[in-house]
């Protein structure tokens, strides 16, 4: 487990915003393993070692946070990587139904 670092999480999150508006975007989802490390200041969304994607994203708006996972992920983004506790508000799909796409 790793020490959130309030100051640079909000900055990320400042950063992630204003890149929304100023392309006009209404949202961005961060799935690349360092992407959404870099995002969540440190948070781990890696099950396998062969891939750089992770088994969950971070969805970003304007004025909400996401994380997008499985039903069995779900858990531990919120007990191991205490992504609640940073304002992310996590959606699960069942594991055995793919709905990411369709969430994000």
């Amino acid at each position: 487990m790793f020490e959130f670092i309030p100051d640079e999480i909000v900055t990320k999150k400042r950063q992630v915003r204003e890149l929304l508006e100023e392309l006009g975007l209404d949202a961005v989802y961060l799935k690349k393993s360092a992407n959404f490390s870099w995002l969540t200041g440190g948070a781990y969304n890696l099950v396998g070692l062969a891939t750089e994607m992770g088994v969950a994203g971070a969805l970003v708006t304007a004025d909400k946070l996401f994380v997008v996972c499985s039903n069995i992920e779900a858990p531990r983004m919120r007990d191991e990587e205490r992504l609640e506790e940073e304002g992310y508000e996590i959606i699960a799909y069942p594991w055995n139904d793919d709905q990411e796409a369709a969430i994000v």
